[in-house]
């Protein structure tokens, strides 16, 4: 009895706001489900790479539409590599059948490494425009163990911004940055 795949579910885990927010090249695993239909019924299997008889990388082809900024291997690991303005899409597909498949619309938000500073939005998109301003928050992340006392910043801009605002700035704790 052959039974076909009916849904694919790819589980990403995000914190908030369809971000993947990471360090540079950092990664993040993901689960995929698969829906079977059998003539008893649908049968589920919730996180076919722990399965020893089905073979993700085989049965399942991954890809995003910007690798050059969210790319994803062949178990489905995502490796965030930039920033970037508007959603990556990203999909699991049946290797048989592409139809059949699961996509998420991704916002790519870098973290800050140890002792580096990261401008805008923590989750979402890094930069959002508030109607004609440009609000641009700066977070700092001290290396691990120890405490930022002080820190310097050069903001190089374009001469049509003709004003920056500094509304403060907030560390809760060494090795962790707001």
């Amino acid at each position: 009895v052959v039974s076909l795949v009916n849904r694919v579910t790819w589980n990403v885990p995000l914190a908030r706001s369809s971000t993947v927010a990471l360090e540079t090249g950092g990664r993040l695993s993901t689960t995929v489900g698969l829906t079977f239909a059998t003539p008893a019924g649908p049968i589920t299997y919730g996180n076919i790479g722990t399965s020893d008889w089905l073979d993700l990388a085989t049965m399942l082809t991954f890809s995003s539409s910007l690798t050059s900024v969210l790319g994803v291997d062949g178990s489905g690991t995502l490796l965030l590599l930039k920033n970037w303005y508007e959603a990556v899409e990203v999909r699991a597909a049946m290797s048989c059948n592409a139809e059949t498949f699961d996509a998420k619309q991704l916002k790519a938000n870098l973290e800050p490494k140890q002792m580096d500073v990261d401008l805008g939005e923590k989750t979402g998109f890094q930069f959002v425009q508030d109607a004609s301003r440009l609000h641009v928050q700066v977070h700092v992340r001290p290396k691990g163990g120890f405490y930022m006392t002080a820190f310097q910043l050069k903001l190089e801009y374009g001469a049509e911004l003709t004003s920056a605002l500094v509304a403060g700035a907030a560390w809760a704790d060494a090795g962790t940055y707001s």
